[in-house]
């Protein structure tokens, strides 16, 4: 009884803007609580990745924020979605949008359900195809940003191009001229990618705010 109490009360007085702010804490404050309580001081020799392998220390810790965050995440695709339905979008684009923000989510939660253990081979394997496919979804986010919501404003498209040519120079700091190590790629790349998700959710709830906010009225003369 308790938990259908505190159940139905959240259900009631969650927002879709409480849930974007709970993601946004979720992600960098569990991320940055791993690197910091990381007793292994020597970790960003390897990877961002490490501090959820059986060799860091508390790895729970770095798992647990990527599960969470894509349940997070989840939970607000649908809602938005289902908000942008009365807007009457072109159906095509936005399921798109909508499968792979999803796919997002999913390959966030398997980054997080399976470590990057490189005892276990299948592990590493996997760990490494869900990231690079996490990468490659929020390129194609990006890149197809102009198509998959059409009318999109000018500015959004002007910071849109800014981070992906941001996350291109890096990637050709980190494999090209092997300026940046992995952990500060990963570290600097993930940053510009979820500010970019971020903006994009805040983005669809301003349409959602404004769609449903506009009434048409026709006044008739007698």
């Amino acid at each position: 009884m308790i938990i259908n109490t505190v159940m139905i009360l959240l259900a009631e007085n969650i927002t879709p803007t409480m849930l974007v702010d709970v993601l946004v804490i979720t992600i960098f404050g569990g991320v940055m609580i791993s690197m910091l309580s990381n007793s292994n001081l020597q970790w960003w020799k390897h990877n961002i990745s490490f501090l959820g392998t059986n060799k860091a220390v508390d790895s729970w810790q770095f798992n647990l924020t990527f599960i969470f965050a894509a349940l997070l995440m989840m939970a607000l695709v649908d809602y938005l979605f289902v908000s942008i339905k009365p807007l009457k979008r072109p159906l095509l684009q936005t399921q798109i949008l909508r499968f792979l923000l999803t796919i997002l989510a999913i390959n966030a939660m398997c980054v997080g359900l399976i470590s990057n253990n490189r005892q276990i081979p299948w592990m590493h394997l996997w760990h490494d195809i869900c990231a690079w496919s996490m990468a490659l979804d929020v390129i194609i986010l990006i890149g197809g940003i102009r198509w998959l919501w059409p009318g999109i404003s000018k500015n959004f498209l002007r910071i849109s191009d800014t981070l992906g040519i941001l996350i291109v120079f890096a990637s050709v700091l980190f494999k090209g001229v092997h300026y940046f190590s992995l952990t500060a790629y990963e570290i600097f790349a993930s940053a510009l990618a979820f500010s970019w998700i971020m903006m994009l959710f805040q983005y669809l709830l301003k349409q959602i705010n404004r769609g449903t906010h506009e009434f048409l009225v026709e006044v008739k003369q007698d």
